[in-house]
């Protein structure tokens, strides 16, 4: 069996049903600070509310033992007042399922790490007014050199000001599995979006090898950024006026980067988006497709692919037009082969 499909295999026995279990647990390294949920109903949907955690300057630190989200429940991190990005990192050793609603009560932006993995199953989705990044690097790595790490969880990084500026990977990093089908109304019809943010804001996933199948990604506008990471490195954050763009100069190996059953990714809206893809082996198969379509005055910002061997099956495709009078964003490919 191939390597991609083995990893997709084994992901969704995880998505089937298992006894209920404690799904969210602290680890406690944060001392004093340490993370706390506490059972809620939020939005009409049994919820953990997330409060507690280590405040630097904007920044918010969470730290857990175990991170998952049971089918129909929801997860919510409390923003509280100037905290424009929260951390939240998982140290267990088990790889995260995502199966109900991840939110924010707030405008912060959100960055989960778990080196062992992270599942996204049918009905999992995004309740966030900011950006949302998704990684199974070791660390977030911050100015000079302060790293908020999952394999070796000290406390929070001691900065009065916490920018990060990029992820690092170690050996082996867990896959990241995308199935969610989640719909929503958009003009009087119903579509998929899957994971989606808010328009003009940033979705980002890197990690090991990226599986998508009959997994949606969206963000009206803005800024989607997936890559795939197979050696030790560091892959640095470039903020661009698109958002969050990732540097891959310290990368020496790619993962590979599938899309399967129908996925899409959409960035398509006024001005079109970007979406950016960095892999070493990248297929699209099964009609799944890659859009970003323009729509307005704003010339769009079009798509970007950078693979070893980049290969589109069974009517999958790659599409950037204009439905407006702004141009359609260019659809660049570049490739080893």
């Amino acid at each position: 069996m191939p390597r991609q499909s083995c990893a997709l295999f084994f992901a969704f026995l995880l998505l089937c049903p298992f006894p209920a279990i404690a799904q969210i647990i602290p680890d406690n390294t944060l001392g004093a600070e340490s993370s706390r949920s506490v059972s809620d109903t939020i939005n009409n949907l049994p919820s953990d509310r997330i409060d507690g955690g280590a405040t630097r300057g904007s920044s918010l630190f969470h730290s857990w033992r175990e991170f998952n989200i049971g089918e129909g429940r929801g997860a919510y991190f409390e923003n509280p007042r100037g905290i424009t990005n929260i951390f939240t990192r998982v140290t267990g050793g088990n790889q995260s399922n995502i199966l109900g609603t991840l939110g924010v009560l707030g405008n912060a932006n959100l960055f989960l790490i778990n080196p062992k993995g992270i599942v996204f199953g049918p009905h999992a989705r995004l309740d966030v007014r900011g950006s949302f990044l998704a990684s199974t690097a070791d660390s977030i790595v911050f100015k000079n050199g302060v790293e908020f790490s999952s394999a070796n969880p000290q406390g929070a990084p001691l900065l009065t000001v916490n920018i990060p500026v990029g992820l690092r990977f170690r050996e082996n990093p867990g896959a990241i599995v995308n199935a969610s089908s989640v719909t929503q109304v958009i003009e009087g019809t119903t579509l998929p979006v899957g994971l989606a943010v808010p328009p003009g804001q940033t979705l980002a996933m890197v990690g090991g090898d990226l599986i998508f199948n009959n997994g949606f990604a969206s963000a009206s506008g803005g800024n989607i950024q997936l890559g795939s990471v197979a050696s030790p490195g560091v892959v640095s954050f470039n903020i661009t006026p698109i958002g969050l763009g990732l540097d891959y100069t310290n990368v020496a190996n790619f993962g590979n980067i599938e899309l399967s059953g129908l996925s899409a990714v959409t960035a398509s809206g006024p001005g079109g988006g970007a979406i950016a893809l960095r892999g070493g082996n990248v297929t699209l198969r099964d009609r799944s497709s890659l859009v970003s379509d323009t729509i307005g005055s704003i010339d769009g910002r079009g798509i970007n692919i950078e693979a070893a061997r980049f290969s589109l099956l069974d009517r999958a495709f790659v599409g950037s037009i204009t439905k407006g009078s702004g141009a359609g964003g260019p659809i660049e490919v570049r490739t080893a082969e």
